[in-house]
């Protein structure tokens, strides 16, 4: 049970203990995203030497879950099960496909899982298709304020609003201006004053503290919400928004809360799922109706 925070359910990682619940959440607890399902627990699909999983990108229209990050804080009261002797405490938890993260009160992360793709961050090197079922410490992260999970790859938001990524990155999710996976954290470039991060499957965004929204990653249905559908391995503006509080995203949307409450959304929207009353997507954020 959480005491002193609260655990999202939508997507979202803040810093401030509180969290929209607006995102979708994977179905029966997998991504099924066309090339690498989880199966009793760990990725299938194997990988190319070199780092990319074999099947490419999801076809047949949009992956049917999402993610589920790590907004607010879920205080567990005591240290990590890895034997750690420190008195740092778990403040928030994110669940990515078949791996999952902690962020400690101390500013370190452990992660446990699947890790078929480098999602744990520890540096064991890559092409593996193994797992870690204990927590084990995410290489070189000290300063982690909270995370969130994708897929099959995990981004933390440090002090200072700075994000580094770790895990697959064949849509150029790790913001590093390439597509190539890292077991190891690694800068997203050109991030500064991100007060929130949210991860999709294969996508990201943060909110900025001047209340602008940054996507970057898989932008097949236009989830990234800059007018176009090409992914992006560096950071891009989401059109329109200026006054964004929060946002969470689900597999393949997205969506903020502005000023005075209202939110708008972008992205795949085959389910209804922008809110506006009709299932075209949206290569750019529109309000929902009636918020």
């Amino acid at each position: 049970m959480a005491t002193g925070g609260t655990a999202t359910t939508g997507g979202v990682a803040t810093t401030g203990g509180t969290a929209a619940t607006a995102g979708a959440s994977a179905t029966g607890g997998v991504w099924a995203t066309g090339r690498a399902a989880a199966t009793g627990g760990a990725a299938t699909g194997g990988r190319t030497s070199s780092g990319t999983g074999t099947g490419g990108a999801p076809t047949g229209g949009a992956p049917t879950g999402g993610a589920t990050a790590t907004g607010g804080a879920l205080a567990t009261g005591g240290a990590s099960s890895t034997g750690d002797s420190s008195s740092a405490i778990v403040k928030s938890i994110t669940a990515g496909n078949a791996h999952t993260c902690a962020t400690f009160s101390n500013g370190t992360e452990k992660c446990w899982g699947s890790d078929t793709y480098g999602e744990l961050g520890n540096g064991t090197p890559l092409p593996q298709l193994g797992y870690e079922p204990l927590p084990a410490a995410v290489a070189g992260v000290t300063t982690s304020n909270a995370t969130a999970a994708g897929a099959f790859h995990t981004c933390t938001m440090l002090s200072g609003g700075t994000v580094q990524c770790w895990g697959y990155n064949i849509y150029g999710q790790l913001g590093n201006g390439t597509t190539t996976d890292s077991p190891t954290p690694v800068p997203v470039s050109g991030m500064t004053g991100a007060t929130t991060i949210s991860a999709g499957a294969f996508h990201n965004c943060v909110v900025m503290n001047a209340g602008a929204v940054r996507c970057w990653g898989y932008n097949t249905w236009g989830q990234l919400g800059n007018g176009t559908t090409t992914n992006s391995s560096q950071l891009v503006s989401t059109a329109g928004i200026v006054n964004a509080s929060a946002v969470s995203l689900g597999a393949a949307h997205s969506c903020a809360i502005l000023g005075g409450g209202t939110v708008q959304c972008w992205g795949n929207n085959s389910t209804g799922q922008l809110g506006n009353g009709t299932t075209t997507e949206r290569k750019d954020p529109v309000h929902v109706s009636g918020m």
